[in-house]
């Protein structure tokens, strides 16, 4: 299933208050942090979470950080990573009530 209008009213809600926001949901998988071909250490999965879709700011604001990345020639996998260099303010996480695919890679595509 992909991102809908089942569970989103906290999302919108969020948002709709001003808040910069992104959907996260809960990380299940056992994390390891890896040197070379070893393991090193496993990451405690309680202070992850995955980021989602969707992810919202402010117009202006986006633009502004998305600005002074291209700048720095910074770049980022997602909306988050800009806003957390540039964006000068905390980004709520909103906990994801369903499930909701990410579209990466063509296996995304094909599942979806």
């Amino acid at each position: 299933m992909f991102y809908g209008q089942r569970g989103s009213g906290k999302f919108k809600e969020s948002h709709g208050r001003g808040r910069r926001c992104l959907l996260v949901g809960n990380v299940v998988d056992t994390i390891k942090q890896i040197d070379g071909d070893y393991v090193v250490s496993t990451i405690d999965r309680d202070t992850l979470k995955r980021a989602q879709t969707p992810q919202a700011f402010k117009t202006e604001q986006i633009l502004d950080a998305y600005d002074k990345a291209f700048k720095e020639g910074f770049t980022s996998t997602d909306d988050c990573g800009i806003m957390e260099r540039f964006g000068n303010a905390k980004i709520k996480c909103v906990i994801s009530s369903y499930p909701n695919e990410k579209v990466t890679t063509i296996y995304d595509v094909m599942r979806g």
